[in-house]
């Protein structure tokens, strides 16, 4: 009998264990990026009556290029632009959201030009495009906006209504933000 109450408690113990292991799905491997930690804040550009926000964070999520479980650092994040007083886009109100892919206007996979420039995209949500973006560190108090680019290639849209309604940004490029 006493045999039998040992083999139950040994698999139900492994069966408990094997099925929280299945559920939480830890990575199979994972180096955390460090050159993102300095892109990650608050950072705020203003103009007169122009401004332009963006709140980056970092977020380790599955890999999804990996068909096991790697997981990797991302940079994710929201932004508000204000033109002549004008709230043209916001998603800052999304902050506390964690990354899903959906909410988030920023997204970067880890695309470095070098140390201190990272490539990613951006929503521009008022004219329905998204463009590439090249943020450059400067200091811990300050990154620059290099550039905002098209990205290449052909779009194909099955409903008119979401066809981009300019392929030019009205996000402000070649500027310095600081750290809020």
């Amino acid at each position: 009998m006493i045999n039998k109450i040992i083999i139950f408690i040994f698999i139900f113990t492994i069966n408990f264990t094997y099925s929280q292991k299945a559920t939480l799905n830890p990575c199979s491997s994972y180096t955390p990026n460090a050159k993102f930690d300095k892109f990650v804040g608050n950072w705020k550009w203003q103009n007169g009556n122009d401004s332009f926000e963006i709140v980056i964070k970092k977020d380790k999520i599955y890999s999804p290029f990996s068909s096991n479980l790697e997981c990797q650092d991302i940079l994710y994040g929201f932004h508000k632009l204000v033109k002549n007083n004008n709230i043209i886009e916001n998603s800052i109100q999304n902050q506390s959201i964690v990354f899903n892919g959906e909410k988030n206007t920023f997204y970067c996979a880890g695309y470095f030009i070098n140390d201190y420039t990272i490539k990613g995209m951006i929503k521009n949500s008022s004219i329905k495009n998204s463009f590439d973006i090249e943020l450059e560190y400067i200091d811990t108090n300050h990154i620059k906006i290099i550039s905002i680019k098209r990205k290449p290639g052909i779009m194909f849209y099955l409903n008119n209504a979401d066809m981009p309604t300019s392929d030019v940004t009205n996000i402000p490029q070649n500027i310095i933000l600081t750290k809020q």
